[in-house]
């Protein structure tokens, strides 16, 4: 299928390649990210999603190697991006957090320098 750009808030963060072997589409993707958190890359397509993976960090940069069966992948029309149908939340003691009842789907992160939760929708 060829190279495909993931995106994260807009910006640029890696590249991700994609290969057809027999029944399956092979990913492979490299990321770098400002964070330096571990996150998730999701491909999307009109009318559809699928979470390949989590990044792991090695060789100064955060990589995932996967494949998932044809079937469930569209052959054109992808888009690859980071942390897709999550929430962020910033923390600000002076206010009061509403999505307290979420908090079980939470992990703590930073975003433009905030500290604050993502919460998986």
């Amino acid at each position: 299928m060829g190279e495909f750009e993931i995106v994260m808030q807009g910006k640029r963060v890696g590249i991700a390649t994609v290969l057809k072997e027999g029944l399956y589409y092979l990913f492979s993707c490299q990321c770098v990210f400002e964070d330096s958190q571990i996150h998730s890359v999701w491909i999307t397509w009109d009318g559809g999603c699928r979470k390949l993976g989590i990044c792991t960090p090695g060789n100064g940069c955060f990589n995932l190697k996967t494949k998932v069966p044809i079937k469930y992948v569209p052959n054109s029309g992808l888009t690859f991006v980071i942390d897709y149908e999550e929430d962020f939340y910033s923390i600000d003691q002076d206010k009061e957090f509403h999505p307290i009842d979420k908090l079980n789907k939470a992990r703590f992160a930073i975003r433009n320098g905030k500290p604050g939760l993502v919460i998986k929708l």
